[in-house]
């Protein structure tokens, strides 16, 4: 097998911003050193090898023959179809070649259902040293995941954080009501299809947040320890997770009724994630044993990342991994344990945690362009 080493200069860590993504990856401090623009099915097994199994954490096995390529795209097809004693079948590929830091990019198109996940990822296939840098686990319709793992030294650690695509995020909204409510209930509806997170619902009466004072009951709990309670229970690091059964509703019933005049939802798994953060929501109050609407947003543009290709990017040194879409940067962190060498994955899954599986993901396919790598160029 041909490895692949690429070796950094003080050059790279002084390189600009501007110089790192694409399009500005043409800037001429960059050398494409390796691609696949998936010409012909003929060169597929030249350059890559692939998964022949059932896959143990997954709802489907996964084989060479759910990957072709047809006009210049590779699909990586999704069928009904009980094979390896699963119900759904799919694929999973990875390079014969194995690379160490540079700028990696791969330009495709989601599966178009729920439940199934999307990967352009880096890890060492036969390594001692195990690590993972998923560039995007991809999410339909819009969600991007970015996670590093280390499964060795023990125990395993993982870093991970997500991005909506198209999506105004704002994990705290303050509503400041223009003219106070006298109310003893208060709910919550989301429309988003996503499962919700709430931190906290804090109602204000003045200065007061007489959620504190209160019971609240979700229509539905993700699992044990995302109770409903957790939404008012004063502290940020808790949380009532719905499951994904839009609408889902969470319903606050105070000790007696208050004078509200602003109210503030503090949504979302991590600060500065958008994970589970409300989206499509209205918030309502009852009075006179009639719900009254206080507030409603959406912030999800609708963006379908199944529909179009869209390129998916890590800048990958010794000092930082950074992340992009579409040329711009939404993450950014140190690198404190991926630097060995690693293969190039290319991964569709179907799995309960990407979202309801059910037959609609019969006969999709994760779509590719093309994967490209950059290496600097010393000056």
């Amino acid at each position: 097998m041909k490895h692949i080493k690429i070796s950094l200069t003080v050059l790279f860590f002084s390189l600009s911003l501007a110089s790192y993504a694409q399009p500005l990856i043409q800037n001429k401090k960059w050398r494409l050193i390796w691609e696949d623009n998936f010409n012909t099915n003929d060169n597929l097994d030249a350059k890559w090898d692939f998964q022949n199994s059932p896959s143990r954490t997954l709802e489907c096995s996964r084989w060479r023959e759910n990957a072709s390529v047809e006009n210049g795209v590779l699909n990586l097809e999704n069928k009904k179809e009980n094979r390896g004693g699963q119900k759904f079948t799919s694929a999973s590929m990875w390079t014969k070649s194995k690379f160490q830091y540079g700028y990696f990019e791969c330009r495709y198109r989601y599966a178009e259902a729920r439940g199934t996940n999307n990967s352009f990822w880096l890890m060492p296939k036969n390594d001692s040293s195990k690590f993972e840098i998923d560039i995007n686990e991809g999410h339909y319709p819009n969600e991007i995941a970015t996670n590093t793992h280390r499964s060795i030294p023990l125990p395993k650690f993982a870093a991970s954080r997500c991005y909506r695509a198209g999506a105004d995020v704002k994990p705290q909204i303050k509503i400041e009501l223009k003219k106070p409510v006298l109310t003893n209930k208060v709910r919550l509806i989301s429309l988003d299809p996503y499962h919700v997170s709430i931190a906290e619902l804090n109602i204000y009466s003045g200065k007061v947040n007489v959620a504190l004072k209160g019971k609240a009951q979700g229509n539905s709990t993700l699992r044990a320890g995302f109770e409903s309670s957790n939404a008012i229970d004063g502290k940020l690091g808790t949380h009532w997770a719905s499951a994904e059964a839009p609408p889902d509703t969470l319903v606050i019933t105070l000790d007696k009724p208050y004078r509200v005049d602003s109210l503030q939802i503090h949504s979302g798994y991590y600060a500065g994630d958008s994970r589970n953060v409300l989206y499509d929501y209205t918030i309502q109050s009852l009075v006179n044993d009639k719900w009254v609407n206080l507030s409603t947003g959406r912030y999800n543009k609708a963006i379908d990342l199944s529909k179009e290709f869209h390129t998916y990017g890590l800048l990958w040194n010794q000092k930082e991994l950074i992340w992009y879409f579409d040329g711009k940067e939404i993450r950014r962190e140190l690198n404190t344990f991926c630097n060995g060498e690693a293969n190039i994955w290319l991964s569709s899954a179907i799995a309960g945690w990407a979202g309801p599986v059910s037959d609609k993901i019969d006969g999709t396919a994760m779509k590719v362009d093309y994967v490209r790598v950059y290496e600097p160029v010393n000056e």
